[in-house]
C-alpha cells in the first residue's frame, strides 16, 4: 500500500470524490471517501472531505467519527475540535463536547467561532457541575470517569461494541455503583450476543436501584426480544408506576420499554404525564418523539402524531423513521402500513437480524423454492423467540418487516406462521396489497393441510 498524498490511487480517488461533490452527488462520494479513510488514516484531506460528505448526507454519527479522526492527527487545529464540539453536542455528549470546546478555546479560532463556543459553554458548564454531584462520595477523577462513559456510549452508537464493553468495564474498574455504566455495558453485551450477560448486568443495578428507569427499560426490551414476555411482564409494571423522572433521559426510556410491549395506553400516559411536565423543553432526544408519536397515531390522535414526529425531524433531520412515518399519514389509507416504532433490526436479536438478512437475500436471488424453504424453516427453527414475536412483528414491523415475513410465507407452512400471516391478513395493519398477498398464501396453506390430511387419512393399498 503507497503512502502519502502523492500516491497515484489517493489523487486518483480525491480527485473523483471532489468530481461527485461539486455536482453535489454525496452518496456516490461518500463509499469512494470511506475506502480512501480506511487505506490512509492519516490523510487530512480524506477527512476533511469525508466530514463534508457527512453532514450533506446527514450521517451525524459518522460525521462524528470523522471529525474525530481528523482531529486525533491534527490535535492543534482550532476549526477541527470547533466543528468536533458541534458534532458531539448534536450527537448528545455534552461533556466530549465541552473538552472538545475547552480544547478549541486554546488554539486559533476565528471571532464568529469563538462566540458561538462562549454562547455553549455556559450550559455545558452547568451540566458538568451536575454530573460531579452524582459522584456520592465525590472522587477526583469524576471527569475522567465521565467522559470515559459518554466514549463509551460513542463507541456503541458507532457500533464498536467490543471496544465500547471495554471502556463501560473499565469504568466500573474505577467506580463500581456507576449506574450508567452498568446500563451501557448491558447494551454492549446484548449487541455482543451475550443476552443473559446483558439481563445479569441490568438485574444488578435494580439490586441498589430498583427504580432504574434505563434498567427497567433495558430488561423489558431484552426479555421480549428473546420471547420472554412473561418474565418482561413485572419489569413493565415497575417501569410504568415510577412517577419522579429524575433519571437522564427518564421520559425516552420509559417510552422505548412500554413501546416493544406494543402498550400504545403506556405510552401515551407517559406522552400526556410528559405535557404536564416542567419544562418539557428538557427533551432533546429526538427517539421520544418519534416513540410518542406512533402510540398517538394508534390511539387516533393523529395530528398530535404529526406534531411530534415533526418535532423528532427539527431534533434530528436526518431521522429517517420519523420521516417516513410522517410521510406515510399523508397516503391513502389502502397505502398505509401503520405506525411503526422501531427498525426491523431493533426488533431482533443481533443474531438473528444477520440471520434474516441471508434468508432475504437468498428469496430475492434463488429460484429454488426448495433451498428457500429450508432456509426459512432454519431461521425459524434457530431463532424461536421471532415465531413468539411474530404477529406484533407483522403489526408494527413497518414496511421492511411486514414485507420479509409476508415473503417468507411463501415457503412454511407451521401452523403458528400461518395463523399469523391469516391473523395479518385480517388486520388493519399492512398495505391492502400486503394483506392480500398474505391472505393468498394463508389460503393455500390451508388447501394443503387439508389435501395433506386427506391423503394420510385414505386406508393403504394392497400389498404387492
Amino acid at each position: 500500500m503507497g503512502k502519502g498524498f502523492g500516491h497515484p490511487r489517493l489523487a486518483d480517488g480525491l480527485r473523483r470524490a471532489e468530481a461527485y461533490m461539486a455536482r453535489q452527488e454525496w452518496k456516490t462520494a461518500y463509499p469512494i471517501l470511506r475506502a480512501l479513510s480506511e487505506a490512509y488514516p492519516q490523510e487530512k484531506q480524506v477527512w476533511s472531505l469525508l466530514t463534508d460528505v457527512c453532514l450533506q448526507l446527514s450521517k451525524m454519527r459518522a460525521y462524528q467519527q470523522a471529525c474525530e479522526r481528523w482531529a486525533h492527527i491534527d490535535p492543534q487545529n482550532g476549526d477541527v475540535l470547533y466543528i468536533l464540539g458541534f458534532a458531539y453536542l448534536f450527537n448528545q455528549h455534552p461533556l466530549l463536547a465541552l473538552s472538545a470546546f475547552r480544547r478549541a478555546l486554546t488554539c486559533e479560532l476565528n471571532a464568529e467561532q469563538r462566540e458561538k463556543i462562549e454562547e455553549a459553554m455556559p450550559n455545558l458548564e452547568e451540566l458538568a457541575a451536575e454530573t460531579k454531584k452524582r459522584f456520592e462520595p465525590e472522587t477526583d477523577d469524576w471527569w475522567e470517569i465521565s467522559l470515559l462513559h459518554e466514549r463509551g456510549q460513542t463507541q456503541l452508537e458507532t457500533g464498536d461494541y467490543a471496544q465500547a464493553r471495554q471502556s463501560m468495564e473499565a469504568v466500573l474498574r474505577k467506580r463500581p455503583t456507576y449506574e450508567p455504566a452498568r446500563n451501557n455495558l448491558s447494551m454492549a453485551c446484548w449487541m455482543m450476543n451475550d443476552g443473559e450477560a446483558a439481563i445479569a448486568s441490568c438485574q444488578t443495578i435494580l439490586e441498589t436501584s430498583p427504580d432504574s428507569v434505563h434498567a427497567l427499560s433495558n430488561l423489558v426490551r431484552f426479555l421480549t426480544l428473546l420471547g420472554r414476555e412473561a418474565d418482561a411482564s413485572p419489569y413493565a409494571d415497575r417501569l410504568r408506576n415510577i412517577e419522579i423522572p429524575e433519571a437522564w433521559n427518564f421520559w425516552t426510556k420509559q417510552v422505548e420499554g412500554l413501546s416493544y410491549l406494543a402498550d400504545d395506553t403506556g405510552v401515551v400516559s407517559t406522552y400526556d404525564h410528559w405535557r404536564k411536565s416542567d419544562p418539557p423543553e428538557k427533551i432533546f432526544d429526538p427517539l421520544f418523539f418519534h416513540l410518542t408519536a406512533v402510540s398517538l397515531a394508534r390511539c387516533g390522535r393523529e395530528s398530535e402524531a404529526r406534531r411530534q414526529w415533526q418535532k423528532a425531524l427539527e431534533i434530528r433531520a436526518g431521522m429517517a423513521i420519523a420521516q417516513k412515518n410522517l410521510q406515510e399519514m399523508v397516503l391513502p389509507i389502502d397505502r398505509q402500513h401503520g405506525a411503526w416504532p422501531f427498525s426491523l433490526d431493533d426488533w431482533l436479536t443481533p443474531t438473528a437480524s444477520q440471520d434474516i438478512r441471508q434468508v432475504v437475500a437468498l428469496i430475492r436471488e434463488s429460484r429454488s423454492s426448495e433451498r428457500i424453504a429450508i432456509a426459512s424453516q432454519q431461521f425459524f427453527d434457530q431463532h424461536p423467540e421471532v415465531g413468539v414475536l411474530l404477529p406484533r412483528l407483522l403489526e408494527r414491523g413497518g414496511p421492511v418487516g411486514q414485507t420479509c415475513f409476508v415473503m417468507m410465507a411463501s415457503y412454511l407452512r407451521s401452523p403458528d406462521f400461518v395463523a399469523a400471516i391469516k391473523a395479518f391478513s385480517l388486520g388493519k395493519d399492512g398495505t391492502d396489497e400486503l394483506r392480500q398477498r398474505a391472505a393468498a398464501q394463508a389460503e393455500r396453506a390451508d388447501v394443503l393441510a387439508q389435501d395433506e390430511a386427506t391423503t394420510s387419512a385414505q386406508p393403504p393399498g394392497p400389498k404387492a
